[in-house]
């Protein structure tokens, strides 16, 4: 008898991997996921081992919410346009083999055979993905489960009255190979758009516990390194490297998504300054790209410059290199807080947008952290002048005050999570979001 590992889905097995896992789904995970506990027959009474001459002692699964998966499978470049050109190009596969599987012979001098393919063909040329999708919801609605007593072209076999679709669905979902008839052979597109369906607040499982007692694998094993050796060819779950003008905004994005994305930490590697010797600016971040690019780095590299008039001016070198795919160069975003923000002057004290004028990181910190004692913001102080920007360059004041309060309440916020609603992030949310969507196709 064979062992099999299990996916579940908000509880509900979705697929099954005899004598292996699958390093499509382990690699939604982290080892931090892993989950080793006892197993109490009296009380779980699972069916899986009702069978077995002894219950195992223990399960091992690893589980994580599916708002966690759906962050990482997006860090992957599975997002809901991308899984629905995932979900055409397999109809548009599908209905290519069925084409094939009419010339030859077999199937050209068998009638029947030639009747099942005309239904089959008929089926894929109505599945849209927003039909897979109403099929799937009717499916976890109707706590429906895949059978290989099911025939999808015999109403009879089902045990209630179901659309064609639904009934497709259950019957194409032989745990090993396919998911609910998504065409796709790769899971990560089908768990996307699952869970579109089910919510982020389910819990995505992968139990290897037959797999263990079988001895396949040792239950103390890192089956997510060793998912990821076994995928080191697919780029996108290798770590993006975040490039930045200097060390200090560094500090302050791994710290920020340490906080508010730590699922996600291990996905990102942030350039030390300290050990790398750079200096930092805007202009020698455009030499760290083209030395990046010069030296044909694999690895998805995001170079945020500041949203400034600096920045602007640096990022003129890079106008003729020709990006490579896995190269994005990006400012910070325009924020709302500096579409009016004070700035000191020869006029004095004057209220004006200063996105692209004075944007470095410290205009992101919150507005907790900008505001003074009186409640004021701390202003911006124009320097000097880009002729050929033909526009002033700004800095905030008392950069290293406003640095601190923002460390400070980072360390409040890792020792109480609760304290993280307290505090305005919504300008590191901005500047994490364009780093989380940078490989997105757009």
């Amino acid at each position: 008898m064979g062992s099999y590992s299990f996916l579940s889905i908000d509880g509900i097995k979705m697929r099954s991997v005899e004598d292996d896992f699958d390093p499509n789904v382990m690699i939604l995970f982290d080892e931090t996921d892993k989950r080793v506990r006892p197993y109490f027959h009296d009380i779980e009474r699972n069916q899986q081992f009702e069978d077995w001459e002894e219950f195992p002692e223990n399960i091992i699964e690893y589980a994580a919410s599916l708002a966690v998966i759906r962050d990482r499978l997006e860090f992957m470049g599975f997002t809901m346009s991308k899984t629905e050109c995932i979900f055409q190009e397999g109809v548009h596969d599908r209905l290519n083999d069925l084409a094939r599987y009419r010339t030859e012979p077999y199937w050209a001098k068998n009638d029947r055979s030639r009747s099942f393919l005309d239904q089959e063909e008929a089926v894929w040329q109505e599945l849209t993905f927003e039909k897979w999708l109403e099929g799937f919801k009717c499916i976890v609605a109707n706590k429906l489960l895949p059978s290989r007593a099911y025939d999808w072209r015999d109403q009879k076999s089902f045990p209630q009255e179901l659309p064609l679709t639904v009934r497709y669905m259950l019957d194409k979902s032989d745990w090993e190979y396919e998911f609910f008839g998504f065409p796709s052979y790769d899971c990560r597109a089908f768990i996307r758009a699952a869970l579109e369906i089910i919510g982020i607040q389910a819990e995505l499982s992968y139990d290897l516990t037959e797999c263990s007692i079988g001895e396949y694998f040792n239950a103390s094993e890192d089956f997510c390194a060793s998912a990821r050796w076994r995928m080191s060819d697919d780029h996108t779950i290798q770590k993006v490297v975040v490039l930045t003008e200097g060390k200090s905004d560094i500090r302050v994005l791994e710290g920020s998504l340490r906080l508010l994305y730590p699922h996600l930490v291990n996905y990102y590697s942030f350039m030390d300054f300290e050990v790398a010797k750079v200096s930092g600016s805007a202009s020698e971040l455009v030499k760290t790209v083209k030395a990046f690019i010069g030296a044909g780095i694999s690895n998805r590299i995001v170079a945020f410059f500041d949203n400034d008039t600096a920045a602007r001016s640096a990022m003129r070198a890079l106008k003729d290199v020709k990006l490579p795919e896995n190269v994005r160069v990006l400012r910070y975003p325009d924020i709302q807080i500096a579409t009016n923000y004070p700035t000191l002057g020869p006029q004095g004290t004057v209220i004006m947008n200063v996105n692209r004028l004075a944007g470095s990181l410290e205009l992101y910190l919150g507005l907790d952290v900008l505001k003074s004692d009186d409640g004021s913001l701390t202003p911006i102080q124009w320097r000097g002048y880009d002729e050929v920007l033909q526009q002033y360059q700004g800095e905030v004041l008392n950069k290293g005050n406003l640095q601190a309060k923002f460390e400070a309440n980072l360390k409040l916020c890792y020792q109480d999570k609760s304290m993280i609603d307290k505090f305005d992030w919504s300008g590191i949310q901005a500047i994490l979001g364009e780093l989380r969507t940078a490989f997105h196709e757009k």
